[in-house]
Formats: C-alpha cells, structure tokens, sequence
C-alpha cells in the first residue's frame, strides 16, 4: 500500500515545463494559439448564427468541447491526440456510443438506466472505445457527456454526430492547418 500512496508525491526528478516570460518564442507562439484560437471561434460563432437562423433554432454548431479541442490544435499541435484523424473519428466513435447507450436510459427509449448513472457510463464507455480504437481525443469524452447531459443535443438524436461534431471538428482542423502551417515554428497536421 505505500508504493501506491507514494505515487501521490509524483516522480522523483521530474519538473514542469520552464516558461520565462521574457521569451520571445514564447510570446510568439502564445500569440499564434490566440490568433488561431480566436479567428476559429469567430468562424465557428457566425456559423452558428448561421445554422440556427437557417434551422429556425433546431440545429446548432457551437460545443463547450470545441474549447477543449482549440486548446490541443493552438497549444499542443504536435500532439497525436490533436491530430484530425484523433479529432474527428475520436468524436464520432464518442458521440456514436453516447447515441447508442442513450437508448438505454432516455424516457422515450428502454429507460432502463437513470439519466445520472448514464451520465458517469456514456464518456467513461467512450474514453475507453477511443482508446482502444487508437483515436483518443479529450474533447471526445467532452462530446459524449454533452449529449447525455443536455436535452439540447439529446434531442438531435445522430444527427450530433454530423451537426454539430462532425462539421464543427472539420472546421476546427482546417482552420488550423491554415493558421498553424503560416508560422515557421509550427506545423500541423503531422498526420492524417
């Protein structure tokens, strides 16, 4: 049991990252993720108006999960759980099993699971899928808790999937590449 409460102290050696405010680079590429960051959500927020305009408020493109998945393509671009293969079948896998499990607990469905343990179920089975597929993506565990947790986006059924996962990662990824690829110190993807 020690070894397991010494774990708690974490490993012997190891830093965190240094970061000097009087760094140049630094200070670059903190402006290159704000650019991206903030040009991305401009593009994403008109598109939405968009879509609820043209949907008469059905549909929607806007996700909390798209935070989540700006800060991996701005902040840590070489990351493999940042990469559009990850971003966009990691979402579809999370959002799939999100739709299927919430079969199993929706009031119009089997009802056979309450909405709060479906709540714990649905991004803890769509964690391990992604994982186990080899698309891990953390706003993909986001994605699947936002449709089983808002009536929003339950009630669109697997249409999430195309709108707004689908569409809003693709335009999320493509934007990146146009942001990321202008800087000499970036580049992305690095796969596909």
């Amino acid at each position: 049991m020690r070894w397991y409460a010494l774990k708690f102290g974490g490993t012997p050696g190891a830093r965190p990252p240094t970061v000097s405010l009087h760094s140049r680079v630094q200070w670059e590429l903190a402006a290159w993720s704000w650019f991206g960051v903030a040009l991305t959500l401009l593009l994403l927020s008109g598109l939405n108006q968009l879509t609820l305009r043209l949907s008469e408020e059905r549909y929607f493109l806007m996700l909390g999960s798209f935070g989540a998945l700006l800060a991996l393509l701005y902040g840590a671009p070489n990351s493999p759980l940042a990469q559009p293969r990850n971003a966009v079948l990691g979402c579809t896998v999370a959002a799939g099993v999100a739709v299927v499990l919430n079969y199993f607990s929706a009031p119009e469905h089997l009802s056979w699971v309450p909405q709060w343990v479906m709540i714990a179920i649905a991004p803890a089975t769509a964690i391990a899928a992604n994982q186990r597929l080899g698309v891990l993506h953390p706003p993909a565990g986001a994605a699947a808790l936002i449709f089983v947790a808002s009536p929003r986006a339950t009630d669109l059924g697997w249409m999430y999937l195309v709108l707004p996962l689908l569409v809003g990662n693709v335009v999320c990824c493509a934007v990146a590449m146009c942001v990321n690829n202008v800087s000499r110190n970036r580049r992305y993807p690095l796969f596909y």
